[in-house]
């Protein structure tokens, strides 16, 4: 019987939230969502990659383990806006931080989704579809003036 009370005790909702931060709640839910994703794209085409260009395969490792940090920070500020039982200043400031988060994850997934589809995030598309090889100087021989 005291189980059966503390279950009902635990289910019921004592947290109201305002409109604004229910949408808040629903942006990071849906950012982990679409991240949830990318991160499985960019992890198929990372292990594929891996034995075929080293390079860009340790560019979408990058990439990814950038993302899976992100979004597992992302997680907890969502498990902490959902269990939240403070003061409502509180409240708000996690929700702001919980929306910063957000907005990094997006980005990060916008540049994810862009390595995935062989494209550079700052340059854009490749003319040939894989990027050239890069030599720097200790490489490359230097021409005698």
């Amino acid at each position: 019987m005291i189980f059966f009370l503390s279950f009902l005790w635990s289910c019921k909702d004592n947290q109201k939230f305002t409109p604004e931060q229910t949408i808040i709640i629903a942006q990071v839910d849906s950012s982990v969502i679409q991240a949830s994703g990318v991160i499985k794209l960019l992890q198929q085409k990372a292990d594929s990659l891996k034995p075929l260009n080293e390079f860009e395969s340790i560019k979408l490792y990058n990439s990814l383990y950038m993302l899976k940090e992100n979004t597992a920070a992302l997680k907890t500020y969502h498990d902490s806006l959902l269990k939240h039982s403070g003061d409502a200043l509180s409240l708000n400031n996690l929700c702001i931080e919980a929306s910063t988060q957000a907005a990094y994850v997006n980005g990060l997934v916008t540049a994810g989704k862009a390595l995935y589809d062989n494209q550079s995030f700052s340059i854009g598309k490749w003319k040939d579809g894989t990027p050239k090889p890069i030599h720097d100087s200790i490489v490359t021989p230097i021409k005698k003036q």
